[in-house]
């Protein structure tokens, strides 16, 4: 055929996978698809074409929708279909777990580390939290799973976990670790 002789192109290029093919292209040499906001290549604004598969995923984009195979080329790439704010959530989380079970209280004494009194902080804002109604039911239930308590301050929760206090700490250090390695995050 003539138009064969003149390399002419019989198929069309997939946008969607010229883009993912630049994200998989990232994961390689990063490890991950936290990719910048400001990152372009080839003309292609990387980290706005995620946040927008993103939202497909979550029917927020209405009349668009990712195929299963779309879906799963994502996943195997590591996407996260969670917002930075809960991937933190769920680090923080992982860490007032790990402390419970270590402590089986939440009595932090004032001259806890720095991380201690990070965590008090955090445990303190998740209260708040909860009062102006912005955690989920899930987040609450988590919560209370490892002792949180959301009546008044002056309430301690001092029960005890019932596991062996090395099987309880050997546990916390593998659920932390698939966390971490799920988000792939350092604690912030």
């Amino acid at each position: 055929m003539k138009l064969d002789a003149l390399e002419m192109r019989w198929e069309k290029n997939d946008p969607w996978e010229t883009r993912y093919q630049l994200a998989k292209a990232y994961y390689r040499e990063h490890g991950d698809l936290n990719i910048p906001g400001g990152y372009v290549v080839e003309d292609i604004w990387l980290n706005k074409w995620l946040n927008e598969q993103k939202q497909i995923y979550l029917d927020k984009r209405s009349g668009k929708s990712l195929t299963d195979r779309q879906i799963a080329k994502l996943e195997k790439i590591g996407i996260s279909w969670d917002s930075q704010s809960e991937r933190i959530w769920e680090v923080r989380y992982a860490e007032a777990k790990c402390f419970f079970i270590e402590h089986g209280n939440w009595e932090l004494s004032d001259n806890q580390t720095s991380d201690g009194k990070r965590l008090n902080n955090w445990i303190r804002m998740q209260r708040k939290a909860a009062k102006a109604g912005k955690l989920s039911q899930r987040q609450i239930q988590m919560l209370r799973e490892v002792g949180i308590t959301f009546g008044c301050s002056a309430q301690k929760n001092s029960q005890r976990t019932e596991k062996p206090i090395g099987t309880a700490i050997r546990d916390c250090g593998k659920a932390a670790e698939r966390i971490h390695l799920r988000y792939k995050v350092s604690a912030l």
